[in-house]
């Protein structure tokens, strides 16, 4: 007789948390969509994405974006 046995060490998901920034930019949406492509890019398939953006003087902005990755 033979006998077959299958081990499975995980089969959830964890998460790792990744980020993303964006250049300086002379708008908000510029800013925000720089941040967006930037964690996207780098990491496909990223969700629960959070985005802060911080209003310099003079205009400028920068954004971050925040994420989770399965790994």
């Amino acid at each position: 007789m033979i006998a077959a046995t299958t081990s499975f060490a995980s089969l959830a998901a964890t998460h790792q948390t990744v980020w993303g920034s964006s250049a300086w930019g002379s708008t908000y949406g510029e800013a925000y969509n720089g941040a967006y492509a930037n964690i996207t890019a780098k990491y496909p398939g990223v969700h629960e994405i959070q985005m802060q953006c911080i209003d310099m003087s003079g205009g400028w902005w920068k954004c971050a974006a925040r994420g989770v990755i399965d790994v």
